[in-house]
């Protein structure tokens, strides 16, 4: 009892210390937008859940499975963000070397911050429930509730996935190079892959509809079902499906009566729950527990360990003398030049961004510059693309650092924090994206393609500009991380409407890179007045 003890009181101390912060009402309301986006209006043109042109009447099964969809397909993806903090916040707290001295196991500890970040999502599944019951009211398009058959796929189908979704965000930040903006990252391409590598084993090649079967995920059975109605009504139906924002006209209406959730397969979902307490249990292999003997220390500072201990091979007792204190000339403040102060913050911030990174990492940097400038054009859009995506670890913290690295006492203190500071930083960003896209630029321009160049050029605008807002905003470089990869994916499929790199022709000519050019005008200036709020604070 005493373990189970141990193990409820750190689940439930992580859980409190969450909920009390502003930054979880912020979530929690977002959280119920996200329902109101779930269940489009009746006359949208788009829809969330569609099989070909056809949707299904708001009644309580096809609300319910919109919800469960989206919960174990884009939300998993979301809440994996929302959550990925709360070991590196014991970290820097310092908290976790106070637990380090107690007699809490690694495997309470993974444990106990495993059902922490389930009981978050499961509050977030509780507003979403709720959220449900009020669209379908709100749509009135079938107004009698069928509680069973509206919370069934939504817990069945999204608690399982966020279980594990919590476990994984537990693993990763048990290991030391993924418990940050690069771990950020990898989940990102891990659970694309997961998706794809779970989707197309379903689909059926003799007749091309789903395979109803026991994945992870809870889709097949659900859309299989789904597609039989859909078959009833139009027979000519390919099979096809979309989960997501999907561009529909006119769709198809027919009545979906719901899965049957017969006790076989509430059992056969709940027992992807048995996935999370394993993988949080493999985490604790991984876990330094705070050992600061285990964490891995930089080879220059640890060159300057070792030459320190061969100059002193034991303890002495030195008198130091007072050291003689120069006698500098201070210049009065007003009068120095502010440009040439301007310059000198400029090349300090280009430092900070840019030193942090290993060698092979301006080596890749350079490779990509080249490769897109040289290489034959099917080549070059994918490097051009991946020049955009590399630098994005050394974006995510403009606008955040001071937060991050507890220097905003220092920083804000300082003359002309906006002026000088904030417009270096950005201005830094931008030049990180030019020279990035160095590459594009001249060959775009090599060949006379103006409007690219000027499309790429937008692009530079606007990447550090949403990076700087982000940081400002949630002073975290966790926002900035999650939209850049869902905006860049976009783009990099090919989406016209979200190509504010340069990537294709359509977007350049249905004239998007003027709203990405107001966008960041708009992000700059919310950045600068967010800040001089900050600083009058």
């Amino acid at each position: 009892m005493t373990i189970v003890r141990m193990l409820f009181h750190l689940a439930r101390a992580d859980f409190l210390e969450r909920v009390r912060r502003y930054s979880f009402l912020v979530m929690l309301t977002g959280t119920a937008f996200l329902g109101y986006l779930f269940v489009p209006p009746l006359d949208a043109p788009y829809q969330t859940v569609t099989l070909d042109n056809a949707r299904g009447i708001y009644n309580s099964p096809w609300v319910g499975a919109m919800f469960g969809l989206m919960l174990s397909t884009i939300a998993s993806l979301i809440a994996f963000y929302f959550i990925n903090n709360t070991i590196g916040h014991d970290r820097r707290t310092r908290v976790g070397e106070i637990i380090a001295c107690t007699p809490v196991s690694k495997t309470l500890y993974t444990l106990g911050k495993w059902l922490s970040n389930l009981a978050v999502l499961t509050l977030i599944m509780i507003v979403l429930t709720l959220a449900a019951v009020g669209m379908q009211l709100f749509r009135a398009e079938d107004v009698h509730i069928d509680l069973w058959a509206l919370v069934a796929p939504i817990w069945l189908m999204g608690f399982p996935v966020m279980a594990v979704t919590a476990a994984v965000a537990v693993l990763f930040e048990s290991i030391s190079f993924l418990n940050g903006g690069f771990g950020n990252i990898v989940y990102y391409f891990t659970w694309c892959l997961v998706f794809v590598a779970v989707m197309v084993p379903m689909q059926d090649t003799t007749n091309g509809l789903m395979a109803s079967s026991n994945d992870f995920y809870g889709i097949s059975r659900t859309i299989a079902d789904m597609q039989k109605s859909v078959l009833n009504h139009d027979l000519d139906y390919s099979g096809s499906f979309s989960i997501g924002a999907g561009k529909v006209d006119n769709p198809l209406i027919f009545l979906w009566k719901g899965l049957v959730w017969t006790p076989a397969l509430v059992w056969e979902r709940l027992s992807w729950l048995f996935v999370g307490p394993v993988i949080a249990l493999f985490a604790a292999l991984l876990f330094d527990r705070f050992d600061p003997a285990r964490r891995r220390v930089p080879r220059t500072r640890k060159r300057r360990q070792e030459e320190v201990a061969e100059n002193v091979p034991g303890l002495t007792f030195l008198r130091i003398a007072e050291p003689a204190i120069p006698k500098i000339p201070l210049t009065p403040l007003p009068s120095r030049r502010y440009y040439g102060r301007f310059i000198t913050a400029l090349q300090a911030e280009l430092r900070l961004m840019l030193r942090a990174q290993p060698p092979w990492w301006h080596l890749i940097a350079v490779s990509l510059v080249i490769g897109s400038a040289v290489t034959p054009l099917e080549v070059a859009v994918i490097l051009q693309a991946f020049a955009w995506l590399w630098p994005i670890l050394v974006w995510s913290p403009m606008g955040a650092r001071e937060a991050l690295d507890y220097t905003h006492e220092l920083v804000f203190s300082v003359a002309r924090p906006l002026r000088c500071q904030l417009s270096a930083s950005w201005l830094s960003g931008v030049t990180i994206a030019l020279s990035m896209t160095s590459g594009s630029l001249v060959r775009a321009l090599s060949i006379g393609n103006v409007e690219r160049a000027l499309v790429m050029g937008v692009g530079v605008v606007f990447v550090p500009s949403l990076a700087l807002a982000c940081g400002v905003l949630s002073r975290s470089s966790r926002l900035f991380e999650i939209l850049y990869l869902m905006l860049w994916y976009v783009a990099f499929n090919g989406v016209p409407a979200f190509d504010f790199i340069g990537l294709g022709n359509a977007g350049l000519q249905q004239g998007y890179w003027l709203i990405y050019l107001v966008l960041a005008l708009i992000l700059l200036v919310v950045s600068f007045v967010v800040r001089k709020s900050q600083l009058q604070r």
